[in-house]
């Protein structure tokens, strides 16, 4: 199991804003663009590396963060 740590990136959004958003990444993998919120893809990340979350369940969690309300 790899450790998961937040990633930073920029973006430009559709309308020509550029913004600043936060994803995941662990091991050769990551999901960036996926919150604003640098604290919540934090917790993410610690909540994953406490759990020993396989690399290969990235996908899965960036579609269950992203279905959260």
């Amino acid at each position: 199991n790899g450790v998961y740590s937040v990633i930073r990136s920029i973006h430009t959004s559709d309308d020509g804003v550029v913004y600043e958003s936060y994803g995941l990444a662990t091991g050769d993998r990551k999901i960036a663009d996926l919150s604003l919120d640098r604290a919540a893809v934090g917790e993410l990340a610690a909540l994953c590396n406490r759990l020993a979350v396989p690399a290969a369940c990235i996908g899965e969690i960036a579609e269950d963060f992203l279905a959260k309300p």
